[in-house]
């Protein structure tokens, strides 16, 4: 069986998985592959015990992650305890809550200019979504390298 993953606006095929079963099977191949998942419709996929899939980023101990904000990136601290994931369809992750180490002037958020990000503050969102098969949903998104959350803005 083949199995096509494809952009979620475009309809363009961003990776074929032959000899896929399942669209958790396909999304493992691609990873598996190195391909670029950003933008990938994932709908109905059950990602949930599969094997094969690995996060971006450690389940345990602290990050130290970057965030890009209205007036240039933010150097965020991810503790122990805050809960983390990452997608396997992009680079950018997302925690329960962080605190800001570093913060520009200008430290609104891109996407909700109402979060400000301050040095020496502890960030919490509305609310935390735990699924990775989700990129865009609830909780701080962040980017492990700098040069990514740079990018991003």
């Amino acid at each position: 069986m083949t199995i096509e993953i494809r952009h979620r606006y475009s309809g363009e095929v961003i990776f074929t998985a032959t000899g896929a079963t399942t669209i958790a099977e396909a999304v493992v191949m691609a990873v598996t592959a190195g391909a670029n998942l950003y933008g990938a419709s994932l709908d109905g996929a059950s990602l949930e015990n599969v094997k094969g899939l690995a996060y971006q980023i450690p389940q345990e101990g602290e990050l130290i992650v970057w965030k890009a904000v209205k007036g240039g990136v933010c150097k965020l601290r991810v503790p122990p305890e805050a809960k983390r994931t990452a997608t396997p369809i992009g680079r950018k992750c997302r925690a329960e809550w962080v605190e800001v180490l570093e913060a520009p002037e200008d430290g609104r958020g891109l996407h909700d200019s109402s979060v400000i990000y301050r040095a020496g503050e502890i960030v919490r969102p509305d609310k935390y979504d735990p699924d990775p098969r989700l990129q865009c949903t609830h909780g701080i998104h962040f980017f492990q390298t700098k040069e990514e959350a740079e990018a991003y803005r």
